[in-house]
């Protein structure tokens, strides 16, 4: 079976530079990947709200093309003091195989403050 690695950019907390998706293939056939995007969360109790939806691409990665990063993804200013993350989703197809949905990627949470600390994601 085939195996890609996944990395977001976590610098998505006060204002710090854009963020970007890298995928990196491991072994296996080649993996073609849509509708890859990054998603801004709040954590709230219950369920979370959306802040944000950031379409990043939908490359092929193979042993010719064994790493694929993003571009540079800009976000949205953030509102509320509390805590925030990001999400990464899409669905592959691994060459010879049907299409599958990636496991939710999800960052480390990150705190927005009060006193409009111009908190963006990501």
């Amino acid at each position: 079976m085939a195996r890609a690695s996944a990395y977001s950019s976590d610098k998505i907390a006060n204002g710090s530079p854009p963020s970007l998706v890298t995928l990196i293939y491991d072994s296996g056939p080649n993996l073609d990947f849509n509708g890859v995007q990054v998603n801004c969360r709040e954590d709230e109790v219950g369920p979370d709200s959306d802040c944000g939806q950031h379409p990043v691409g939908g490359p092929v990665i193979s042993p010719s093309t064994p790493r694929w990063d993003s571009g540079l993804v800009y976000g949205n200013k953030l509102v509320d003091a509390n805590d925030y993350f990001a999400t990464v989703t899409g669905t592959v197809i691994p060459q010879g195989y049907p299409t599958y949905t990636v496991p939710e990627l999800r960052s480390l949470s990150f705190y927005c403050g009060t006193n409009n600390v111009r908190c963006v994601f990501p």
